[in-house]
């Protein structure tokens, strides 16, 4: 068993290189292999909120109207994410660095990097649901073939919950940062239909990256430009994930004890999903509204 300060260590730079989890996700303990976890099943404000909820207007003496919100359970199942290698003690003591602190790195590293994705673009069979494949997850018409609008933006920012704005953030692929930046750069662009477009002076500055006053995050984890995804707006502080047990960090000598191998292995039991399980539709609009909003491919 490695011992537990390389645990921690090992998570600090998951952390590091992780998107979601930096972003304030709902984390629960999971005290057996699933958990079902109650909400809210709010889906349209048409007539209610909280999925019942109704405030009348009432004569002095007169009998209220009860109402009540409609409860549901979400249902998290502990997956398994692993992680193994072997190394053979001539390396481990012939190498010229230090090979277990490298290790430990690359196991952070690729740990983050694997369950980030899953709480990105996970099936939610036999692993996360991703807020990508999500029903709840909004999908914006793209207004221009293989591009990102300042309009795109908007379009994305306004189909954002009203509450969720002040917490979400932006995720895109590395391909969509050129187009920010080049429009960024000229403060106005062209589109396709010719009208002029005004960016922010600071849509993106360089050393914190923001778009529209929110952090910017990119990722090679989502879709490249013009592909569903390629941009995305997501309030995270709406992504449940529960932890059965946190990663564990082993190694040993027994394994290939006749080849003299040292083995290391990583493992965490996990999952994750939003809570909203649809999107919400608001009063008085058919565009529907989410936590997780994303741009819509190339038509």
């Amino acid at each position: 068993m490695v011992p537990e300060e390389y645990r921690a260590e090992i998570q600090s730079i998951g952390l590091e290189q992780a998107i979601v989890r930096r972003a304030n996700p709902f984390v629960v303990p999971m005290r057996n292999d699933t958990l079902s976890y109650p909400i809210v099943n709010d889906t349209s404000h048409a007539s209610s909120v909280h999925g019942g909820v109704v405030a009348y207007w009432t004569k002095e003496g007169a009998v209220g109207t009860e109402s009540e919100p409609v409860f549901g359970l979400l249902k998290l199942t502990a997956h398994k994410l692993s992680g193994y290698t072997k190394v053979s003690n001539e390396l481990m003591a012939d190498s010229a660095v230090a090979l277990e602190p490298l290790l430990r790195r690359q196991f952070g590293e690729a740990w983050a990097w694997f369950e980030d994705l899953a709480f990105l673009k996970g099936s939610g069979s036999g692993q996360p649901l991703g807020v990508y494949n999500a029903a709840c997850t909004v999908s914006v018409t793209r207004q221009d073939t293989d591009n990102v609008l300042m309009k795109d933006v908007i379009n994305l920012y306004s189909r954002m919950l009203p509450g969720s704005r002040d917490r979400a953030v932006w995720i895109s692929n590395h391909e969509v940062l050129p187009e920010l930046m080049f429009s960024n750069a000229a403060n106005t662009v062209t589109n396709a239909y010719g009208a002029q477009m005004m960016f922010m002076k600071d849509l993106i500055e360089p050393l914190r990256p923001t778009l529209l006053g929110r952090p910017y995050f990119v990722t090679e984890k989502l879709p490249g430009l013009g592909d569903a995804g390629d941009l995305m707006f997501c309030d995270f502080g709406s992504y449940l994930i529960g932890e059965r047990s946190p990663i564990t960090i082993d190694m040993s000598d027994q394994v290939y004890w006749s080849t003299d191998y040292i083995a290391f292995k990583f493992t965490e039991r996990i999952d994750g999903q939003p809570t909203m399980t649809a999107a919400l539709t608001p009063y008085g609009s058919q565009d529907s509204l989410s936590a997780f909003v994303m741009l819509g491919a190339t038509s």
